[in-house]
């Protein structure tokens, strides 16, 4: 079988992802502390277990959107836009807190604005999903570096 059949027939889109939910499966077994999601909005959807501090989403909001980011859980709700609630009520140090428990904030270090929702293209308006970009930049001191030949932004 030559090279191209073999790229046709074997790695298709499904083959691909089943290799990739193969690897997350494995990645959740070496990193108990990490959960993986399908996308941000999911982290909403589950009560997710106390002995998870991690949860890795694949998207922002749809498989391919580029908007994939690591969540952290923390003690309290973040002033910014880039944090969603658990249906649990863990803290960040797996402690029951009914008030503030439950929420989780991204951990970005080099900030892309389809993080933040960003379609591009023009056909959505990506206003909010900049104005959030900018609130998480200025609440975590990001320097305002954003670089033209690659799509994200301000470096910590």
């Amino acid at each position: 079988m030559g090279y191209q059949k073999f790229r046709r027939e074997i790695l298709t889109p499904g083959v691909i992802d089943s290799y990739i939910d193969a690897i997350d499966e494995l990645r959740l077994s070496l990193f108990s502390s990490e959960v993986v999601l399908s996308n941000r909005d999911a982290i909403g959807s589950y009560e997710i277990d106390n002995s998870y501090k991690m949860a890795a989403t694949k998207s922002f909001s749809t498989l391919g959107d580029s908007g994939q980011a690591v969540y952290v859980r923390v003690n309290s709700e973040p002033v910014h836009n880039l944090k969603k609630r658990s249906l649990d009520r863990f803290d960040a140090d797996g402690n029951i807190d009914q008030v503030n428990g439950g929420w989780w904030e991204a951990l970005i270090t080099k900030i892309d604005p389809r993080q933040c929702g960003a379609i591009s293209g023009g056909i959505i308006d990506d206003t909010v999903a900049f104005e959030d970009m900018a609130t998480y930049m200025n609440e975590k001191k990001f320097r305002r570096n954003c670089h033209q030949k690659t799509s994200y932004c301000g470096e910590k």
